[in-house]
């Protein structure tokens, strides 16, 4: 038998740290669309957070929304008294 070569052993600590190089890509993606427009008010999340479906992630002001909503009444309840007039005619 030929042994090559014989090395002391040496006792320490080992630190388990490994280097890899590459890309991360997620599991899942999904593309996020309003339902309405507006100015977003608050971001209910962090990036990188995991969501769930249902979850409110934009809180959009609805100031201008409800502006809307009061004019159109308003012009829907002058136009029903025109024709509340109108059918007396």
């Amino acid at each position: 038998m030929l042994f090559r070569s014989v090395e002391n052993p040496q006792t320490g600590t080992m630190k388990d740290e490994y280097k890899y190089s590459g890309t991360i890509e997620p599991k899942d993606t999904v593309d996020v669309t309003a339902s309405m427009t507006g100015t977003v008010k608050a971001v209910n999340f962090k990036e990188g957070d995991k969501v769930n479906k249902g979850d409110v992630l934009f809180t959009i002001d609805t100031k201008d929304l409800e502006n809307t909503i009061k004019t159109n009444k308003a012009s829907l309840l002058q136009l029903m008294q025109v024709y509340s007039l109108l059918k007396l005619i």
